[in-house]
């Protein structure tokens, strides 16, 4: 019990930005190995998928009270906020479009739901076996245990971005009706509903209100972060194992040099002695980029459902959010359009990094030395090239690519499709 107090102390201190996660791993460089961060960073994970009741580490996918109180959370939000539209409606339809706002989140939690419930062994075994990886890799010489540092980084600073992202925009919501409240005296809520048979006007039903908005906030901040770095932990790992693929060209052709070198010294039909190291290097790479295209494709069959949902989320609920906006300026909903745009800009800027992860494994395939190479060995290393030219995208819906330019072409539909609904409304 007093072990459990001091985990959950741990993570409360990491959640206020005053500890890391890692913090112990980090504060010995004897003790600083790569294997036991990225073990650190699955554990911080999962704690906050337990919190919600989902342990993805668990051979089995066990359900319990916290789980029980996830879905009646999410059960109550969407059945009283379509009560609450279909009461709006017979007022008017931007009335109805403002108690709608947070029907996006919904969509984003389901399928983080959703993707949690169908694929929980695979990616608890791609979890294991990312670790695994780590283990054996930091083992090997600097460059490798560099590049394993380096993925670890870059994903803790994904990480925090979500982070605070989160706890601002979710704190200024959650203050936003105090202070609304002390200024002139105007109830208003978190979520865009009213609970039914509880009137705003009576202090205890306003209290209430709040009380029961708050719960549905806490639970799904922690939800959507505990999903979103689900997804960019495996995501981020794209950009490590194509670093690795580097170090490995890059082994493969320091023993090219050497051949190089050797030719030149030699006697003329001589045979270079380091003919088995230089098949070694190659197998080594055609293996690991045999492992890197397999990895994403079971990345992006594993995760399609939870990065298309994110993002189709996160536009429903700006395109909503903005519509209500050039009507009239409503407070919550403009917080939240920054918060929609801030995630799935997060999305898309991860999948432009993996769209240059793999051109530049396709650079580092082109930058072998193949001339050099004898005729069995060309044609494995033409094997490959092929492969790396028809390479693994993270595609949403089987139509968009996860990627800047598509969080810009979705920005100008929204755009777009709210000029229209305006131009209409009457």
């Amino acid at each position: 019990m007093f072990k459990r107090l001091q985990d959950c102390r741990t993570w409360v201190q990491f959640v206020l930005g005053k500890q890391s996660p890692n913090a112990e791993v980090k504060s010995s460089q004897a003790k600083d190995r790569q294997q036991q961060q990225q073990e650190q960073l699955t554990e911080h994970i999962n704690f906050y998928l337990n919190v919600i009741g989902f342990e993805i580490m668990m051979p089995r996918l066990r359900l319990n009270y916290r789980t029980c109180i996830t879905v009646v959370a999410v059960t109550c939000y969407g059945v009283f906020s379509i009560h609450w539209m279909i009461k709006q409606a017979e007022i008017s339809w931007t009335e109805c479009l403002k108690a709608s706002i947070m029907m996006g989140g919904m969509l984003s939690g389901s399928t983080e739901v959703v993707t949690i419930l169908l694929r929980h062994p695979k990616i608890r075994r791609q979890i294991i076996d990312t670790r695994q990886l780590f283990e054996d890799y930091e083992k090997r010489n600097p460059t490798y245990c560099n590049a394993l540092n380096l993925g670890i980084d870059r994903l803790l600073d994904i990480l925090k971005m979500i982070r605070i992202g989160y706890i601002v925009s979710y704190l200024v919501m959650c203050l936003v009706p105090f202070i609304v409240l002390i200024y002139n005296g105007t109830r208003v809520t978190i979520v865009q509903y009213e609970l039914p048979g509880v009137a705003l006007q009576d202090n205890y039903g306003y209290a209430f209100t709040y009380l029961a908005h708050l719960v549905s906030m806490i639970i799904a901040g922690v939800g959507f972060y505990a999903g979103d770095s689900m997804g960019c932990l495996a995501l981020m790992q794209i950009l490590t194992y194509s670093d690795i693929l580097q170090v490995k060209v890059n082994e493969l052709n320091a023993v090219l040099d050497k051949k190089v070198e050797a030719r030149r010294t030699a006697l003329v039909g001589a045979a270079f002695a380091g003919d088995d190291e230089l098949q070694k290097r190659l197998l080594e790479s055609i293996k690991w980029h045999q492992w890197f295209t397999e990895y994403c494709h079971h990345v992006d069959y594993v995760y399609h459902i939870l990065i298309a949902g994110q993002v189709l989320a996160s536009a429903i609920s700006m395109l909503s959010t903005f519509c209500v906006n050039l009507s009239e300026f409503h407070l919550i909903s403009v917080i939240y359009f920054l918060v929609s745009g801030y995630k799935m800009l997060v999305y898309c800027v991860v999948g432009t990094k993996i769209e240059y992860a793999y051109d530049q494994v396709y650079e580092s395939i082109c930058s072998i030395s193949w001339h050099e190479l004898n005729g069995k060995q060309r044609n494995m290393f033409r094997m490959m090239l092929k492969e790396a030219q028809n390479s693994q995208t993270i595609i949403m819906l089987g139509i968009l690519p996860l990627s800047v330019r598509t969080a810009l072409q979705i920005t100008k539909l929204i755009y777009s499709l709210s000029m229209m609904m305006m131009q209409n409304r009457t």
